[in-house]
């Protein structure tokens, strides 16, 4: 029994002094790690004169994603052709073709283009866009001054130009001003069957305008119905003006050589 207890006590006594030989090998391989990790930070910051180069972000996955998720729904649309439309013929209708148009086309329903599918043209100020047309398709279907302008004040209707074109015989193209000459594009429309080729349609039929730089001078009225103000804008061939005046005249306004005056 007493050799036993001796054994006993030697083995106690081997455990506590190897824990704590253990816990200093413990605490010296740390101190090491630690010093080693300092010496390799300096010498970075030393070498990358105290700055680290940026990196760029990388997404990180989250379970609603929504950018991500899109941009894996997005199908690869590099390879689709741009759908076109062929113009065989057009035809501008006139002022005093407005009656013969309005026959034809007028008791359907319409469909509208405006500024939510983003062109070339829609980032072009309607003034210029304005002069444009007058160039290569001469004076619009209707104006604000060829109405009774009190009248047409009064119905909330006011507008400053409209284009009307009959397109391959069958299909009927308005493009009108969006606000003035304070706005940028125009308005396009179309009866509803064709709604659905109404965007390449305009761009179509405007290549030609955007790709030239041909401007004819003109001069327009028009309303602004939230400050109350008449307007007389125009193109005088060399700049744009617009004028505050007090009452429009009883038809179209005429480009005058005052207009040019005006600029200098």
């Amino acid at each position: 029994m007493r050799g036993s207890n001796r054994r006993v006590r030697w083995i106690f006594l081997v455990c506590v002094l190897a824990c704590p030989l253990s816990a200093y090998a413990q605490s010296v391989v740390d101190l090491y790690r630690s010093q080693m990790l300092r010496q390799r930070a300096h010498q970075i910051l030393t070498a990358s004169g105290g700055r680290l180069p940026t990196l760029p972000p990388r997404p990180l996955p989250a379970p609603l994603d929504s950018i991500a998720a899109r941009r894996m729904a997005t199908p690869d649309t590099s390879s689709e052709t741009v759908p076109t439309f062929t113009i065989s013929r057009w035809q501008r209708i006139p002022k005093l073709g407005q009656r013969w148009f309005l026959s034809e086309f007028g008791g359907r329903s319409w469909s509208f283009l405006g500024n939510g599918q983003i062109s070339a043209i829609d980032t072009m100020m309607t003034r210029d866009v304005r002069a444009r047309l007058e160039a290569h398709f001469g004076k619009p279907t209707r104006a604000l001054g060829d109405l009774d302008a009190r009248e047409r004040v009064s119905s909330g209707d006011v507008f400053e130009f409209e284009y009307w074109f009959v397109i391959n015989d069958t299909i009927p193209l308005v493009l009108t001003d969006v606000n003035g000459p304070f706005e940028r594009g125009i308005v396009s429309s179309t009866t509803v069957e064709h709604a659905e080729v109404l965007s390449v349609l305009r761009d179509t039929f405007l290549a030609v305008v955007l790709q030239s730089d041909r401007r004819s001078p003109y001069v327009d009225y028009y309303y602004d119905d939230e400050l109350m103000e008449w307007y007389r804008t125009g193109f005088d061939g060399t700049d744009f003006f617009v004028e505050t005046i007090t009452n429009p005249g009883l038809n179209r306004p005429v480009i005058t050589p005052a207009d040019s005056a005006q600029q200098e």
